[in-house]
């Protein structure tokens, strides 16, 4: 009683008037009164689960007519691989659909050292952020990638054939190591290889006909969709981690973050 007359803006005496006009209306006891606390009758159980999915649809529906009118700000943080990679490439989506609201997008290292103080993060890999959801995002596979040219001539490109190509690595060679574990081609050492500091400038070396890079196929997917890089083999080597949505507890989140946030698992699984 108590929360729904927080909820409500009124006091917990006005909530019990209106649920005792509501039973008399109704003809029907709607809950019962067990030690302190309360407990809905089954009549209160069955006119609860059909009014649910109204209601919430009614407060949605609201939360979006205010939304398309919002002219407040979103900050948003990422790692700069995602935020570079994925997330500024489809930006414009969303702005189309909330052109009133004004964005603030910050990069963040990976492991972050802390919680930035935004209202939603992409993070890669589980950190425990107390008081605080945290939801998986997608999961990711690894798989090589490489500028179309790079293959042309060969009838078959195998995995094999990467001994005499040029392995680019961003992570200091971990992720090559896994994944031609997998294609059992464990200790296999290219002909050239090339390190670099993040997946932004491996995925950019790749695109430019440079050799071969290897990441998951949340980086890689803008590059590929534009016909920048192709995936030679179908053969994947799952990622020890996975990204993940961090933001405050539902009843606190702003509507622009709940909008947000439903894009970001639509595009994402699209």
């Amino acid at each position: 009683m108590s929360r729904a007359a927080d909820d409500l803006s009124i006091t917990p005496s006005a909530v019990s008037h209106q649920l005792r006009r509501l039973e008399k209306e109704l003809g029907s006891r709607l809950y019962t009164r067990v030690g302190r606390g309360l407990k809905l009758t089954p009549e209160g159980e069955r006119l609860y689960v059909s009014l649910r999915t109204t209601l919430s649809e009614l407060k949605n529906s609201i939360e979006t007519f205010a939304e398309e009118h919002f002219d407040g700000e979103l900050t948003i943080a990422a790692p700069p691989t995602f935020t570079t990679l994925w997330l500024l490439p489809r930006l414009f989506e969303f702005r189309e659909k909330f052109p009133k609201l004004r964005y603030r997008i910050q990069t963040m290292p990976v492991p972050p050292v802390q919680l930035p103080n935004v209202d939603i993060v992409v993070q890669f890999g589980t950190h425990y952020w107390p008081g605080k959801r945290v939801i998986p995002l997608v999961d990711t596979d690894y798989t090589p990638v490489c500028a179309p040219q790079l293959i042309e001539g060969y009838r078959n490109f195998r995995p094999s054939d990467l001994a005499d190509a040029v392995l680019i690595h961003d992570d200091g060679g971990e992720a090559w190591d896994r994944w031609l574990s997998v294609a059992n081609l464990g200790g296999m050492v290219a002909v050239e290889e090339i390190f670099v500091g993040n997946s932004t400038d491996a995925i950019q070396l790749a695109r430019l006909g440079y050799g071969f890079a290897i990441n998951d196929q949340i980086v890689t997917s803008n590059s590929i969709a534009e016909g920048e890089l192709i995936q030679p083999f179908e053969l994947v080597a799952g990622s020890y981690e996975q990204f993940y949505v961090v933001t405050d507890f539902e009843k606190d989140m702003k509507p622009a973050v709940r909008e947000f946030e439903a894009w970001l698992f639509g595009r994402i699984a699209a």
